[in-house]
């Protein structure tokens, strides 16, 4: 049976240190990094020639969570703890499930090109419209139905990593941040654009929003360790506010 393990997980503690070894190589200006294509030339070999480029490629973009167009070492083998740690306790972790006979109902399956081509990152009810938001390391936020799981609408945010998703009750709006620096929001009914916001500093991974006073407020957690305030008044729809 052919392995559905991924590329992280392929990766043991000899491999990691051969990798080391292929990182130094690849690194001909001592720089301390690498780019997309000297990342594929020093860890295609160590990781095995039936690995495809595409795959490669993947791991890079994950790796590169800043998009600054190359990862060093510390960027790599961080990454490579973080999803093995994540491995380990979801093997550990003991559940409970307590199970409700529910009256079965027919679901009709979407078609393969309705679904993420990436991991989910997260998951966004919204009980009063019947549907649900999903955003993925794919660049899209897709909309379903709360009811039936069908397939409503996909946004094409970015072709870079969709990082978060968070409701506007006030002006009925959707915030979504990506890590290319950027936020984007949708009207909730129309799925049509009602603001964008470029040009940040920082990667914006978290976001959060409240209602002040009549104002509507929106935080941004970015991948340096920052919060920062906007106003994002349901009056104003160009999205693109003096932080606070």
């Amino acid at each position: 049976m052919a392995s559905s393990s991924s590329v992280e997980d392929r990766i043991n503690l000899h491999q990691l240190m051969e990798l080391k070894a292929a990182f130094e190589r690849a690194d001909l200006d001592n720089g301390g990094s690498l780019d997309m294509e000297e990342f594929l030339e020093a860890f295609g070999g160590v990781l095995g020639k039936n690995l495809a480029k595409k795959q490669l490629m993947h791991l890079f973009m994950k790796i590169d969570a800043n998009s600054d167009g190359s990862v060093d070492w510390d960027e790599f083998t961080n990454f490579m703890l973080l999803e093995n740690q994540a491995a380990a306790d979801m093997t550990e972790r003991n559940f409970q499930a307590r199970y409700v006979e529910l009256e079965q109902q027919p679901i009709e399956l979407n078609p393969k090109g309705a679904l993420h081509k990436d991991m989910i990152e997260g998951l966004l009810p919204l009980p009063k419209q019947d549907k649900l938001l999903t955003h993925s390391r794919d660049g899209t936020v897709r909309a379903w139905g709360a009811s039936n799981m069908q397939h409503l609408r996909t946004l094409k945010v970015s072709d870079s990593w969709v990082t978060d998703c968070k409701y506007f009750a006030q002006s009925n709006r959707i915030g979504v941040t990506c890590i290319d620096r950027t936020v984007a929001f949708y009207d909730s009914s129309t799925y049509e654009p009602a603001g964008h916001l470029t040009g940040l500093d920082t990667s914006p991974l978290c976001l959060g929003s409240w209602n002040d006073l009549g104002r509507e407020k929106m935080l941004l957690g970015d991948d340096v360790g920052n919060i920062t305030l906007y106003d994002v008044g349901a009056e104003r729809h160009d999205g693109a506010d003096t932080p606070m």
